[in-house]
């Protein structure tokens, strides 16, 4: 029996999440993408490699754009960085057929997600009280969520630059 897909994206939850939880799911579809193109690579399946790679290469882009460079912080451009050596990475890793470039990129995916989790956990504690949450600018909002997220882009880009 098909399934309704609108009914599917809201059982899925997109539909009312937080832009913290959209990013979430984009960083787990992302690491869940360079899994498929390291299986399919070891399996020699390149069509499903291409897509694979191709896949986490676009939640990349989708990333890239959704950073705000008005923001007055390191982030955006830290991020924007890592990005762009992430997507660098993928395509190696299609070009050469190498697993190395996926594990790495996979690593680093996961060591940002972990800081936006921290953010996500953040969030929540301050939903969880809305009436000061209503109270804050955006920029008091802001501070809430840039520690955890900084630490894991700093812990990041210094693993890169090593």
């Amino acid at each position: 029996m098909l399934r309704d897909p609108y009914r599917a994206y809201v059982d899925n939850g997109v539909v009312g999440s937080s832009p913290v939880q959209l990013v979430v799911a984009m960083y787990e579809a992302a690491i869940a993408r360079t899994a498929d193109a390291k299986a399919c690579l070891e399996s020699g399946d390149i069509w499903g490699r291409a897509r694979a790679i191709s896949k986490a290469s676009a939640i990349l882009m989708e990333l890239m754009a959704s950073l705000n460079p008005g923001v007055n912080s390191d982030i955006p451009r830290n991020l924007n960085r890592l990005y762009q050596y992430m997507l660098r990475r993928l395509q190696e890793a299609h070009l050469k057929k190498a697993v190395q470039p996926l594990d790495e990129v996979q690593n680093l995916l996961r060591r940002l997600l972990e800081g936006w989790y921290k953010v996500a956990e953040a969030e929540r504690r301050q939903t969880d009280s809305a009436a000061a949450y209503i109270e804050q600018s955006p920029a008091q909002a802001l501070d809430g969520y840039a520690g955890p997220l900084m630490e894991a882009v700093e812990s990041v880009r210094l693993a890169v630059t090593a």
